[in-house]
């Protein structure tokens, strides 16, 4: 709930993650897809995998927002 560190954590992981286009991330206990989502550019495929339904409804919706598939 504190924009400030989530933004931050989200500028320091795009910093360390090692990551190429022809990567899979899983992002386990997606939640609402804040973290897959960030990374989303520097990757092939993203699967967010949640055990809520509504946490993944709502990672969908946000990313269809940041236009991703």
């Amino acid at each position: 709930n504190n924009l400030y560190a989530t933004e931050l954590l989200l500028k320091k992981l795009n910093e360390i993650a090692i990551i190429n286009l022809q990567t899979t991330l899983l992002d386990l206990y997606c939640g609402c897809g804040v973290l897959g989502i960030s990374l989303s550019s520097k990757v092939h495929k993203l699967i967010g995998i949640d055990f809520y339904d509504q946490a993944i409804n709502e990672a969908n919706r946000n990313a269809k927002m940041n236009n991703i598939d």
